[in-house]
Parts: C-alpha cells; structure tokens; sequence
C-alpha cells in the first residue's frame, strides 16, 4: 500500500467517527445505554482480532500495574461518550464536534504541568485563538437557549476527558500492543456503563430496533472503522499528521449533518468553527512530535 492509500483511508477513518453524531440524531435511548452497547458491540467485534493475535503469538503480555490503567482508560472512556451523547441532544453537530476536537489543547496543558512537556509560543498562540473560536461558538449557542449552552459545556467536558484518556493511552501504549490495550480498555467500559446503568444512571432494557443498530453502527463505524483505523495509521504517519487529518472531523460532521439531517449549521457557529480549525492545524504545525516509533513486533 503506497502513502496515497495509507493517507486515504486515514481520512476515511476521520469521516467514521463523524457518523457518530448523526446516529446520535436517530435514537432516543439513554446515553449511558448507547455507551453500554456500543462498547459491548465493540467487545464482540474486537473479540475475533484477539483471538487471530494470539493464535500468532502477537498479542503480547501485558504486567498487572498497566492492566489496572486500561482499566482505568476503560472508565474515563465511558464516561467521555456519555457526555459526548448528551451534548448532542442539547447542541448542534457542528458545536459539538469542534469543541470535542479541542482535547488536544488540554493533552498539552497537561502534559506541560504534570510531565514539563514544552510547546513554543507559536503554539501557544494557537492554542488562544482556538479558545477564541470555541468562546465565538459558546456565544453563538448561548444566542439561542440554556440547553445549547449546557451541551457546550459538556462537550468541553468530554473534550477533557478524551485527552486524559489519551494520555493515559500514550503512557500505557509504550509496551503494550493496540490490539491488548484496546480490548481491556473495551471491556472496562463497558463493565462501566452497565454499572451505572444499574445504579439508575441510564437504561438498557428499554431499546428497540433502531437503538440497537445506532449502538452496532457507532461500534463498527466509529469504533472499529475509525478508532482503529487511526490506531493502525499511526504506525506508518506521525501523530502529527494523524491529529491535522481529525481535525476534519467537525467539517465531515457539519457536513453529514446537512445532507442527512438538513441541519444547517449557524453563521457564528461557522466562523467559529473555522477560526478552531484554523488554531488546531497552526498548533499541529508547530508542535513537535515526541514520540517514539512503533515497536516492530506490534501487529499493523
């Protein structure tokens, strides 16, 4: 496969992860019902990757210190969608994607503060004119009614959230193969929703056909079509590269969203977009890839 076709289905990878919105818009189930079997779903179809890894000897081993944090990825990750979910029944396609997207600045924040891991000032430039952008969309939304707003503010929270896990991801990753590390963290989650869904926090016996599917959709699509996708790439492009591809994704979403749903994005929350965008992609130009090459035993 030549870097053309690595590149394309990179980019295929980012326009999956944007059909989680628009399955969002065709189920009215609970979110941390979706949360449950989606990552359920995920379990199931991830199952068989496991099984072929260990059949090859590749899947790796793996001491119990890191079980314990791709357990714990597991539980932020959960916790990630639900608030991805519910800020989708408050605000746009559009806001919520572009604020989601800005978990990259709170991975720097706090890779700066707990690691010492510097960015210049160009990219710390970056960083305030995508807070500017997101401020911009807040405004927009707060134009509208309370509800759009509080989605903003869970979106922001589900952004956070996203990069703690990513950072506990990138810690645990260093000798743990994807293939492990994603099916754990899979299991954890789904352990975690269906707690919380015990405990009144959500309903999972209440679904229908068209929830079941929304919930299959968002595994094979999001999950295995795109997460994995992202994971695969990564081996072959930097980071970098992969971080500037996902920024498509609010542009996919919004764009999804008008032709499936005819939902039109506002006029401020379009300027904002662009001015986020505009911020991430000078914060990925600027900001030095740190990270090690894969470890050639790890299976693509």
């Amino acid at each position: 496969m030549n870097t053309l076709q690595r590149r394309m289905l990179i980019l295929f990878a980012t326009l999956m992860l944007a059909v989680s919105a628009i399955l969002t818009r065709y189920t009215s189930a609970s979110s941390m019902g979706l949360v449950f079997y989606r990552m359920l779903f995920s379990v199931i179809l991830t199952t068989p990757l496991v099984l072929f890894a260990l059949c090859r000897g590749t899947l790796g081993n793996i001491d119990p210190k890191r079980i314990g944090f791709c357990m714990l990825s597991g539980v932020i990750l959960a916790l990630h969608f639900f608030t991805f979910f519910e800020s989708l029944r408050f605000t746009s396609i559009a806001s919520n994607l572009v604020l989601i997207n800005t978990s990259v600045f709170f991975t720097a924040g706090i890779m700066f503060v707990l690691f010492g891991e510097k960015i210049s000032r160009k990219a710390t430039g970056a960083i305030f004119v995508t807070f500017g952008g997101s401020v911009i969309i807040a405004i927009s939304d707060l134009g509208g009614s309370n509800n759009e707003f509080w989605g903003d503010i869970l979106a922001v929270i589900g952004a956070l959230l996203f990069s703690i896990y990513t950072i506990i991801g990138g810690k645990v990753r260093s000798t743990v193969t994807t293939v492990m590390y994603t099916f754990i963290v899979y299991i954890s989650a789904t352990i975690t929703a269906f707690v919380i869904c015990a405990g009144g926090g959500g309903d999972i016996m209440n679904f229908d056909t068209t929830d079941y599917l929304c919930a299959f959709g968002m595994a094979f699509f999001c999950t295995l079509l795109g997460q994995s996708l992202y994971s695969w790439g990564v081996k072959y492009e930097s980071p970098t590269f992969i971080a500037v591809i996902g920024l498509g994704e609010p542009v996919f979403g919004a764009l999804l969203g008008l032709i499936i749903l005819g939902e039109i994005p506002a006029t401020m929350v379009l300027l904002g977009s662009a001015v986020v965008l505009l911020g991430m992609y000078t914060f990925s130009r600027f900001t030095e890839d740190n990270r090690s090459e894969p470890e050639d035993s790890e299976p693509a």
